[in-house]
């Protein structure tokens, strides 16, 4: 997954797990990243998680290292939501040989050769035909062509 800057809010890196800023807020302070005044500690800073983008007021922003942070929530039990917001993340590339897996209540995932996940399809036999085409498409070098010619 490749994020589209280096550094989010916590209300941005909310919208990632699918939870609010408040929420992930919480966990960096259980996880001994932030303080009882709502500040990064000494171990947040010792780990380059921080950087504070400051306004012309005076007053600044505290941002929070995507990469490392969301790691560091993960391992903490929060779950990317998927599909991720494309505003936050560039959207996975089309690569195939394509597969599918069971999401849940009948989605189905289109997944890349890469391991990502692009499209989402209601009902496994639906599935299974967009599946086929795309790797149809795949073998017969129509994908890259397609994305040349869009790009």
């Amino acid at each position: 997954m490749k994020y589209r800057r280096e550094y989010m809010d916590m209300n941005e890196l909310g919208r990632l797990f699918g939870v609010s800023g408040r929420v992930v807020g919480s966990r960096l302070k259980e996880l001994g990243l932030r303080d009882y005044r709502r500040n990064p500690t000494q171990q947040a800073e010792n780990q380059r998680l921080v950087d504070y983008d400051f306004e012309r007021h005076g007053t600044y922003t505290k941002l929070w290292h995507v990469e490392r942070t969301v790691k560091i929530l993960e391992d903490a039990g929060l779950a990317l939501v998927s599909p991720a917001p494309t505003d936050l993340i560039d959207p996975p590339e089309l690569t195939g040989p394509f597969s599918i897996k069971e999401a849940d209540c009948d989605q189905w995932q289109l997944v890349g050769s890469n391991g990502e996940v692009a499209i989402f399809v209601t009902g496994e036999m639906n599935a299974q035909v967009v599946q086929r085409v795309m790797n149809i498409a795949h073998k017969a070098g129509m994908l890259n062509k397609i994305r040349t010619q869009i790009a």
